[in-house]
């Protein structure tokens, strides 16, 4: 189980099969500066 914290309000706990952080994707990495992009639905 995962909780997430943004903004000093925890989210969770999630299942960790059910969770997609994009700030440790490569993806969101190799973006590239100014592209901005969902934190959390």
């Amino acid at each position: 189980m995962l909780a997430i914290t943004e903004l000093n309000m925890v989210f969770g706990d999630f299942d960790d099969d059910k969770i997609f952080e994009i700030e440790k994707s490569k993806l969101h990495k190799n973006v590239g500066n100014g592209v901005k992009v969902v934190e959390f639905t």
